[in-house]
C-alpha cells in the first residue's frame, strides 16, 4: 500500500503514515504516538516483521528499518532504495523482506540473528525480458507450504512468481488492463484488478479458480 495517510495494525500497535514521518500508536488505549523521524519526504509504505520487532518504512527512494522493544523504537538501518518503492512484504520466517518497485522486485536479507545490517543492500529478482522494466505495484510473500515463493503484481495486470532462488518461474495475465493489489494464503492468490474485479488463482500452479462477485451497488 502506498497511501499518504493510512494505517496498519499489528501486535497491538497501529502505524499511521504521514508526509515525512511515521507515527506508532497503541491500538489498545490510543496512547500518544511515537514519531519515527527518518524520512525527508512522504512515507509511502510500512511493514512489520512477523514478530513485530522490526518495522520497515519507505519513502519514494529511501528505506529505514526500526527496531522496537518495551522501552523505545530505534532506527537501526537506512539506505537508498534500488528503485522507486511501491510495496513491502516480509517473508513469514522474518529472514528477509521484499520490495515491489518500478523496474523490478528486490530482496533484502537480514543477519542470522534477525537484525538488519547497518547498510541495506537489495538483490534484484531475475526476470524474463518482457518484465525487465515492468512497474511492480504490489508484493505478497507466500504462506505455509508456499512460504519460499514471492508473488508480485504489475501495473498492467500480470501476476508473477519468484522462487527462493529469486528467479521468476511463472507468470499469468489476469485478463484485466490494470492490477492494483494482491494477497495470499497458503493455497490461493487474490488479485485486485480494474473495475472492481478480484481474481482467485491457485498459489502453486496459477490456475484460475474464480472471480469474486462484485458487491451490490448502494441503493439511493
Amino acid at each position: 500500500m502506498t497511501l499518504d495517510d493510512s494505517e496498519e495494525e499489528t501486535k497491538g500497535r497501529s502505524i499511521a503514515r504521514h508526509k515525512s514521518k511515521t507515527d506508532a500508536v497503541s491500538a489498545k488505549d490510543h496512547e500518544a504516538p511515537v514519531a519515527l523521524v527518518g524520512h525527508k519526504v512522504r512515507v509511502r509504505c510500512v511493514r512489520f516483521s512477523p514478530t513485530a520487532e522490526l518495522l520497515v518504512t519507505s519513502d519514494k527512494t529511501r528505506l529505514c528499518v526500526w527496531k522496537r522493544d518495551v522501552q523505545s523504537t530505534k532506527l537501526v538501518s537506512e539506505s537508498a532504495a534500488d528503485a522507486e518503492v511501491n510495496a513491502i512484504d516480509f517473508n513469514e520466517t522474518g529472514r528477509y523482506f521484499v520490495l515491489a518497485c518500478s523496474g523490478g522486485v528486490y530482496f533484502y536479507y537480514l543477519n542470522a540473528g534477525g537484525d538488519a545490517p547497518p547498510t541495506l543492500s537489495g538483490l534484484k529478482g531475475g526476470t524474463v525480458a518482457r518484465f525487465e522494466n515492468a512497474l511492480f505495484v504490489d508484493i505478497a510473500c507466500g504462506r505455509g507450504r508456499h512460504g519460499a515463493q514471492t508473488y508480485a503484481l504489475t501495473a498492467d495486470g500480470q501476476l508473477c512468481c519468484f522462487e527462493q532462488s529469486r528467479l521468476m518461474t511463472k507468470w499469468v495475465g489476469l485478463d484485466s488492463p490494470k492490477g492494483f493489489a494482491i494477497d495470499c494464503d497458503q493455497d490461493r492468490v487474490y488479485a485486485a484488478c480494474a473495475s472492481g474485479t478480484v481474481r482467485l488463482l491457485d498459489a502453486d500452479t496459477f490456475k484460475y479458480i474464480a472471480t469474486l462477485p462484485k458487491p451490490n451497488a448502494p441503493s439511493d
